[in-house]
C-alpha cells in the first residue's frame, strides 16, 4: 500500500528534524544527564513538528542502547515503537477524546507498569481541546504521576490551556520552520523518491506552506501525481490554483490602470482555470507586502501610489470575510475588483486634500494640495463650493485652536455607554459595504478604531497616516453616515494611532493626578475668514486653470 510522503519520511532520529534545533539539543541534552521531567507541553504551528518529537522523545527515554541522546533504532524497544505495536506508547487525539470520562479512564490505567518498556508515555495531541471537567481530571494526575508514566502535550493554541497545566509542564515553543531549511529537506526526499523537480517549484512549494514541513511534503506528493514527467512552475500553479508571479503583475498593472475590461476578463479566466480566488486574494496581498517593505526599509521605488497600495490590501482583507459568507466567491472577487478600480479613479481625481503633520497639532484639519493629473476633472469655482465644504475649509483656518479644544471635549463628556453603543451600531454597516455609492465610505468607517465619544464628538484613529488624510478629505461625508445610525449629528476627530497612544497616556495621567478635563467653548467662525478662505481657493483655481491652459494636461500641482 502506498505511503504518504509525510509518513514516509518522518523523522526516526533528531538529527533529521529540520527547523527546530534548540528544542532538539534541549531533548538530547536532558536525556544524556537524566534529567526527564513527567509532563512537557510542545505548542506551535502546525505541521512543524510538535507529534514527531513527541514519538522521537518516547522512543529515545526507552531506548536500551541510546547513543549520544539519539535512539539505536535495532534494540527490540525501538523496533517496536517504530512499527507501532508498542502498548506502553499511549496517542491520544484530544479533538475526538475530550471528556472527562476518558481522562478517568487514563487515570484508571497509569498506575499500571508498563508492559515491556521502562516508562508509559502519553501523547495527547491537541490538548486544548479538552473539556474544563477533563483538564480538572488531568491536573490531578499531572500533580502526582507515577515514576513509570511521561506526559507529552501538543497544541496549536496554547493560550487554550488552563495555565493550571501549563504550570507543571516543560514548555517547549515550535516555530515556523525557514523556508531554506524546508527547500533542504524537500531534496533530499526528491532525490530519493527520483522525481524530477524545477527547483522554482520547490522554492515555490516552501513558500507556500507557511512554516510546515508536513503541508510542503503533502504539496510535493499531490505534484508527483499530478505530473507523471518533469514538474513544472506551471504544473504547481495549475495543481494548487494560484497564480504566477507574471499573472499577479499583469492583473494589478490592469487594476491600478482602471482596465475594467481587461481585469473583468482575466476573472473568468481564472475561474474557468479553477483559480482558488482566497489564494489569488494572499498572493496579491503578499506581492503588495513584500514591495512595500522594500520601498521601507529599503527605499525601492513603488510601482503604484503608496496609499492606494495600502487601500487595495484592506480592501482585499474584506473581501475574503466576504466570501467566506457566500457560495458564489467568484462575483464578490469580481465586484469587489470593479468597485476597487472606482475608488482607484476617485483618488486620480481628487485635489484637494488634508495634509496631516505632526502629532495633535498635526492632526488637526490642514488644506494643501497634493500632485494630481490635471485631465481628470475640472477645479470647482467658489461659487461652485457646497456650503458643508466652506465650512470645513473655515475649519481648516481655526485648525489648532478647534481639533484641540474638540480633543479636550470629547474626553470631558465621554461616556463609555455612547462608545459601546456606536460601535454596535457601526457593525450594522457592514452590511453596505459593497453598495457602489457609499461603499467606500463603508470602508473607510470600519477601518478605523473608535476610540472615545461623546454626544458631540467621535475620535478615530487610523494605522497608516494616508488612511486619515483620506477620512479628513471625506470628513462631511463621513459625518452624515454617523448622522443616519446614530440620529444626531456629531464631529468627526482623526488621528493616527501613534497619536491615540500619546493622547491615552496624557488622559491616564490626568486621571491619576485627579486632574478633570473641562468642557470648553468652541470658537466661532468668522464672516472675515470665510472671505479670505474663498478668495484664497479662487485663486489657486485661477492659477491651476491657467497651468492648464499653457501646458495641457500633464501639468501638477505642488504646494511651496
Amino acid at each position: 500500500m502506498y505511503q504518504a510522503l509525510y509518513r514516509k519520511y518522518r523523522p526516526q532520529k533528531f538529527k533529521d528534524v529540520v527547523g527546530q534545533t534548540s528544542i532538539v539539543t534541549t531533548l538530547k541534552n536532558s536525556l544524556q544527564i537524566g534529567k526527564i521531567s513527567h509532563a512537557y507541553l510542545f505548542y506551535g504551528p502546525r505541521g512543524t513538528g510538535k507529534t514527531t518529537l513527541a514519538k522521537l522523545f518516547a522512543k529515545a527515554v526507552n531506548c536500551e542502547h541510546p547513543i549520544d541522546g539519539e535512539p539505536c533504532e535495532e534494540c527490540s524497544h525501538c523496533i517496536e515503537i517504530s512499527e507501532h505495536s508498542c502498548v506502553d506508547i499511549v496517542e491520544i487525539d484530544a479533538a475526538s477524546n475530550n471528556g472527562v470520562d476518558e481522562i478517568r479512564e487514563l487515570k484508571n490505567k497509569i498506575n499500571l507498569v508498563p508492559s515491556s518498556l521502562k516508562y508509559k508515555v502519553y501523547i495527547i495531541d491537541e490538548v486544548h481541546m479538552l473539556s474544563i471537567g477533563a483538564f480538572n481530571a488531568l491536573l490531578k494526575t499531572l500533580e502526582e504521576p507515577p515514576e513509570h508514566a511521561i506526559f507529552i502535550l501538543a497544541t496549536t493554541e496554547m493560550h487554550k490551556v488552563p495555565t493550571t497545566i501549563l504550570s507543571r509542564c516543560q514548555c517547549f515553543p515550535f516555530r515556523k520552520i525557514e523556508v531554506e531549511d524546508i527547500v533542504f529537506r524537500l531534496k533530499e526526499v526528491v532525490a530519493q523518491e527520483k522525481i524530477n523537480i524545477e527547483d522554482e517549484v520547490l522554492q515555490e512549494i516552501a513558500r507556500s506552506c507557511d512554516g510546515g514541513m508536513r503541508d510542503a511534503l503533502g504539496i510535493l506528493d499531490q505534484l508527483s501525481s499530478y505530473a507523471k514527467d518533469n514538474i513544472t512552475l506551471e504544473d504547481y500553479h495549475s495543481s494548487r490554483g494560484t497564480l504566477s508571479y507574471n499573472m499577479v503583475e499583469q492583473f494589478l498593472k490592469d487594476l491600478f490602470s482602471q482596465n475594467v475590461k481587461k481585469v473583468v476578463e482575466s476573472i473568468q479566466v481564472f475561474d474557468k482555470s479553477g483559480r482558488d480566488f482566497f489564494q489569488i486574494i494572499n498572493q496579491i496581498i503578499v506581492y503588495l507586502r513584500n514591495q512595500l517593505i522594500q520601498f521601507y526599509t529599503k527605499n525601492e521605488a513603488l510601482l503604484y501610489p503608496e496609499h492606494d497600495m495600502i487601500q487595495l490590501i484592506f480592501t482585499l482583507n474584506r473581501l475574503q470575510t466576504a466570501m467566506k459568507e457566500t457560495e458564489n466567491v467568484k462575483i464578490i472577487f469580481e465586484i469587489g475588483m470593479i468597485q476597487s478600480m472606482k475608488e482607484l479613479e476617485k483618488n486620480i481625481s481628487r485635489e484637494i486634500i488634508v495634509d496631516q503633520k505632526d502629532d495633535i497639532a498635526s492632526s488637526s484639519n490642514s488644506i494643501s494640495r497634493e500632485k494630481v493629473p490635471a485631465h481628470v476633472e475640472k477645479t470647482p469655482s467658489p461659487e461652485e463650493i457646497p456650503k458643508e465644504k466652506t465650512q470645513s475649509l473655515l475649519i481648516a483656518k481655526q485648525n489648532e485652536e478647534l481639533f484641540s479644544i474638540r480633543i479636550n471635549n470629547t474626553f470631558a463628556r465621554a461616556s463609555k455607554d455612547i462608545l459601546i453603543n456606536i460601535k454596535q451600531k457601526t457593525e450594522q454597516l457592514k452590511s453596505r459595504i459593497f453598495d457602489s455609492k457609499i461603499g467606500f465610505l463603508i470602508c473607510l468607517i470600519l477601518d478605523g478604531n473608535i476610540r472615545v465619544a461623546s454626544d458631540e464628538n467621535i475620535l478615530i484613529s487610523y494605522e497608516y497616516e494616508s488612511m486619515v488624510e483620506q477620512a479628513l478629505e471625506h470628513q462631511r461625508e463621513l459625518e452624515h453616515q454617523f448622522l443616519e445610525i446614530l440620529g444626531h449629528t456629531v464631529n468627526l476627530l482623526f488621528v493616527t494611532d501613534e497619536t491615540w497612544k500619546k493622547l491615552r497616556e496624557e488622559f491616564i495621567q490626568k486621571k491619576n493626578q485627579n486632574i478633570p478635563y473641562v468642557y470648553k467653548d468652541e470658537p466661532q467662525l468668522e464672516e472675515s475668514m470665510l472671505i479670505d478662505t474663498i478668495t484664497d481657493i479662487k485663486k489657486e483655481a485661477d492659477a491651476y486653470q491657467t497651468a492648464v491652459e499653457m501646458f495641457g494636461d500633464i501639468v501638477e500641482i505642488e504646494e511651496n
